[in-house]
């Protein structure tokens, strides 16, 4: 034995328990399994890989990179692993990326370094569950909220406490599942944990930005669960309007305009009790005061660094202001309920109560992860953006171009000449991307007819 072995056998001999070999690996190769049979060697592969999206350095879209990292070790305690099939994209994960999320002033001192990945609410299937989990078993499809100061949903494997997880709705498919949890979670603490929203009751609510996430559900839940009797909402585009109302609005106003205005001349039977704020809370104080009834409560989910009530009608109206974050339990440590209430929406969307408020879907990959944030930022986003990932390289390898010419056929049907085509797989980055120009009348139901091999799905990403 040269000296160098005999100085690191010598190494090795003084330490007891479990020992996991790395670099001395490359030295003893086979034989010192054989010299030492009392060792005890937990491993000598590297720990299994996944993909994920995430952030280095906050800052600009263009800072979200795509890295192999170590796959989540096994679940503890009441834990969950779970396998991703879809994840959402909400404007939290656009302010968090961006380095400006405030609703927690210390929020990043808590955040993962140095890579930390975003989604907050998903879809999957869980693999292996922690020893004290009692409602999940592996193969179990779940949907959950991500708590935020832990990994997130931008991968392909993901821990998740049990205790914000529910069973899928069997009505929806795992990508419409995952546009679920955040913002119905969100919508339903405000309405009836925060405002107190008494179901039945003769008022009505005015939302602001109802054809958002949060406010889609927040419509639903007012008109079909609460069966409040007025539901108004903002909206100013055609596409945005005729979205709100599908979404449970008794009545749209235009947030371009003066809403007390629109608001009177709508000559409603009943007084505005509640107003939920889900965009730019500082702009809406003043006309929100004006429009709600005395002893009224407003509740908002935008944090806001100018929040100046002085000269409105708060005070002679002796409203209540209310704040909610959803995360506000997770993060300070308070027991959370999340799971009833994830159970009582699946319940409700099987029921035809509550609907799934998916606009589009993106694959889930570092392209169209970034796609996803451009959108959001832009202003111009309806209900919220989906990623999913779908089957392998080898289906690719197989029926890439195939695919990529019936789709071409199918447009080319109505008029095609480009149009944005994602291909969507199970792998990250992106393996194919095809871009051409369509007419406005071609739409991801043209798709419907083309039939695509098993392990195959196509995508098509359209402005709103």
């Amino acid at each position: 034995m040269n000296k160098r072995l005999e100085a690191s056998w010598s190494n090795l001999r003084h330490f007891s328990g479990n020992i996991i070999i790395t670099s001395f690996v490359r030295i003893f190769k086979v034989s010192i399994l054989t010299a030492a049979p009392n060792l005890k060697i937990l491993s000598l592969r590297e720990p299994p890989a996944m993909n994920a999206v995430g952030v280095e350095q906050y800052g600009p879209i263009e800072n979200l990179i795509c890295r192999k990292i170590p796959k989540p070790d096994k679940p503890q305690g009441k834990e969950l692993l779970i396998k991703v099939e879809a994840t959402a994209v909400n404007p939290i994960d656009t302010k968090v990326r961006n380095g400006t999320y405030d609703d927690a002033p210390d929020y990043y001192k808590f955040v993962p370094r140095p890579f930390h990945i975003m989604g907050y609410d998903g879809a999957g299937i869980v693999q292996e569950v922690g020893p004290e989990c009692t409602r999940f078993k592996p193969g179990d499809e779940v949907f959950y909220v991500s708590s935020p100061t832990k990994q997130g949903a931008y991968c392909e494997y993901q821990l998740v406490p049990e205790v914000t997880v529910g069973h899928k709705p069997k009505s929806l498919d795992f990508v419409e599942a995952a546009a679920m949890p955040l913002t119905y979670g969100t919508a339903c603490e405000s309405l009836l944990d925060r405002l107190e929203i008494k179901k039945g009751e003769k008022v009505g609510i005015l939302i602001i930005n109802g054809a958002g996430g949060v406010g889609a559900m927040a419509s639903q839940i007012a008109r079909w669960v609460l069966e409040l009797p007025v539901v108004i909402t903002t909206a100013s585009r055609p596409e945005t309007i005729d979205f709100t109302k599908k979404m449970g609005a008794t009545h749209v106003i235009n947030h371009r305009e003066d809403l007390k205005k629109q608001i009177d001349e709508l000559h409603l039977d009943v007084p505005i009790k509640y107003v939920y704020i889900t965009y730019s809370t500082s702009q809406y104080l003043s006309v929100c005061s004006d429009v709600i009834a005395p002893l009224g409560k407003v509740c908002s989910i935008v944090q806001s660094a100018d929040m100046n009530m002085y000269g409105t009608q708060f005070m002679s109206k002796s409203l209540a202001f209310i704040w909610c974050w959803l995360g506000s339990r997770m993060y300070h440590g308070v027991d959370t309920n999340q799971w009833e209430m994830l159970e009582e929406l699946s319940a409700l969307i099987d029921a035809g109560k509550i609907k799934c408020h998916l606009t589009r879907r993106l694959q889930l990959n570092l392209e169209g992860i970034k796609e996803a944030h451009r959108i959001l930022e832009s202003g111009k986003a309806i209900g919220k953006t989906i990623l999913i990932r779908y089957d392998s390289l080898e289906v690719y390898q197989q029926y890439g171009s195939i695919i990529e010419q019936m789709t071409k056929d199918k447009f080319a049907e109505k008029g095609a000449t480009e149009q944005t085509l994602f291909i969507s797989m199970r792998s990250m980055p992106p393996i194919h991307t095809t871009s051409f120009v369509a007419p406005e009348n071609v739409t991801v139901d043209d798709l419907k007819g083309v039939q695509f091999p098993e392990g195959v799905h196509v995508d098509i990403h359209q402005e709103a």
